[in-house]
């Protein structure tokens, strides 16, 4: 089985971000444990990611229970919290000079010793 689009769900996958850059199983960190532990931070403080993902849902369960994205209201609490999210605790990796557009693009490849 593949997983297709494993951003489905920010809450369930934004807390393995952080994990997966320091901790992965090429024991080789994308990220300083400084970092790290931010980015766990800004996961689950007071009015972090986790609150704004609720605060999304629970806008979404009441303004647009079909989920049909004409509500303002939830559109902007959604972005903020998508924003937040990606911001404070997924993009460590290219804060750290991993991009997705330079010629280390294969960064997380190369954790697996290939070479191109």
């Amino acid at each position: 089985m593949g997983i297709t689009n494993g951003a489905i769900d920010l809450g369930q996958s934004m807390p393995f971000y952080p994990e997966y850059a320091f901790n992965n199983t090429y024991k080789k960190p994308l990220i300083s444990e400084d970092m790290y532990l931010g980015a766990k931070n800004n996961y689950t403080k007071e009015g972090g990611c986790q609150d704004l993902i609720a605060r999304c849902r629970a806008l979404g369960r009441e303004g647009d229970p079909a989920s049909k994205g004409n509500n303002e209201t939830v559109n902007t609490a959604c972005q903020l919290a998508t924003s937040y999210c990606m911001i404070y605790v997924a993009s460590g990796v290219l804060f750290q000079g991993v991009s997705l557009i330079s010629d280390n693009h294969f960064a997380l490849l190369k954790l697996t010793g290939c070479n191109f």
